[in-house]
């Protein structure tokens, strides 16, 4: 089994339910629902970080690519964005680590990358002709 798909947004985080729901109809039947919402969740994290942090002057659309095969599903974010080959550096469990009965300390922002990390099974950068993409892969035999 091979689909590839694609889908351009606009950078506004009002874009960001329309790109969720169209890749959660995409991989219907190709992961299961516990699956599909780890990939929707790194990928919600990846656009809300493109649009509030990517380039604002760019009047491109960001893309998402969907890529899956027998073994893993490859989500891919493609914008306007230099390369950034240490972004995840320091990403992972140890952010999400903070007391809940603090309410006073609780970081406002920062777990968004770890999100990333531990929803998926590879992230990196790639890339493709004249543009960097953020590649999130999920094997599909958890």
């Amino acid at each position: 089994m091979s689909l590839t798909k694609s889908l351009m947004i606009g950078r506004d985080l009002d874009e960001l339910g329309r790109a969720a729901d169209q890749v959660r109809t995409w991989l219907e039947g190709v992961l299961d629902d516990d699956g599909i919402a780890e990939v929707e969740l790194a990928l919600v994290e990846a656009l809300t970080n493109s649009i509030l942090h990517g380039p604002r002057e760019s009047a491109n659309p960001i893309g998402v690519f969907v890529d899956v095969s027998d073994k893993q599903v490859a989500v891919e974010i493609a914008d306007d964005s230099p390369p950034m080959p240490t972004l995840f550096d320091g990403a992972g469990e140890q952010k999400l680590d903070f007391d809940l009965s603090d309410l006073d300390n609780i970081p406002e922002s920062g777990r968004g990358l770890s999100l990333i990390v531990l929803s998926m099974d590879e992230v990196s950068f790639r890339q493709v002709d004249e543009q960097v993409r953020l590649r999130m892969v999920r094997y599909r035999s958890h």
